[in-house]
């Protein structure tokens, strides 16, 4: 085979066409991870599933953050990188979302599928400033642990129009998000006014959100139970972060007067 199209469906998904079924299931495997702890699973252990998932599709589906590691492995064979440049530098590339329909249709934001950036080298001055960040959390709250770990670190991107929807973070302590751009930033949500909705008075001045206006560098720590979302972005420019998330590590929950450990955590 000589040749083969690349088609950019949207800001996520795009579609290796006429690529033969060999080269698909060679791309399949090179692209397939074994999901933590699936081997506690039923169907794995009962031989129905390896316990892997793979983000190239037998039907040549997959994620626009990978064409960059796919195209250097067809690019012997196949001359794909005119076709990438002519569609990102294509209208509908640039704005999937016709403006007549930005009221009705909701465009969320797109995340890295590497979620462990703090382990790649080229975010270490980064993850090396944040673990000073959370120490002083840590202190600033005496905060019963040895230390708080970053555990997962991904990227966000929010095309116009698009935004986060109200979430929280799960098997975290401390949650975090660093912008590196300007203007609206993460709206948090007061936890204690949504547990009193049944019961308040609500008035004109109530405000049961806080939203600080974001610039680049600025880090923003909170506890991760309090829910949080992103209004959508107007800006014709995408609107780029990063968020983490972090654990105790180490002695927790100790005395020191008498040198009482209740629990001793190794984040891996």
């Amino acid at each position: 085979m000589s040749s083969c199209k690349l088609v950019i469906k949207d800001e996520v998904n795009v579609k290796f066409e006429n690529l033969s079924l060999e080269w698909r299931k060679r791309l399949s495997n090179k692209f397939k991870y074994e999901i933590p702890y699936a081997r506690h699973l039923p169907a794995v252990k009962l031989g129905r599933w390896d316990g892997k998932v793979s983000f190239f599709g037998l039907g040549g589906t997959t994620y626009l953050n990978l064409v960059d590691q796919i195209i250097p492995i067809l690019d012997e064979e196949i001359n794909l990188r005119h076709q990438l440049e002519e569609q990102q530098n294509s209208k509908k590339f640039k704005d999937p979302i016709p403006s007549q329909m930005a009221q009705t249709v909701i465009v969320r934001a797109v995340q890295t599928l590497d979620r462990e950036l703090h382990r790649r080298q080229e975010f270490a001055e980064l993850t090396a400033w944040i673990k000073i960040c959370l120490e002083y959390y840590r202190k600033r709250f005496e905060m019963q642990c040895e230390k708080l770990e970053p555990t997962l670190m991904w990227g966000n991107k929010s095309i116009k129009h698009a935004q986060h929807h109200a979430h929280f973070h799960t098997m975290s302590l401390v949650s975090g998000v660093f912008h590196l751009h300007d203007g609206m930033g993460t709206c948090f949500m007061d936890p204690v006014e949504q547990k009193l909705r049944g019961l308040q008075v609500f008035d004109k001045t109530t405000n049961d959100t806080w939203s600080p206006r974001a610039f680049p560098g600025q880090l923003v720590l909170f506890p991760a139970y309090m829910k949080h979302y992103t209004e959508p972005h107007e800006g014709d420019d995408p609107r780029w972060s990063i968020a983490f998330n972090s654990f105790p590590s180490g002695k927790c929950n100790w005395d020191e007067h008498d040198k009482i450990i209740a629990v001793d955590l190794t984040v891996n």
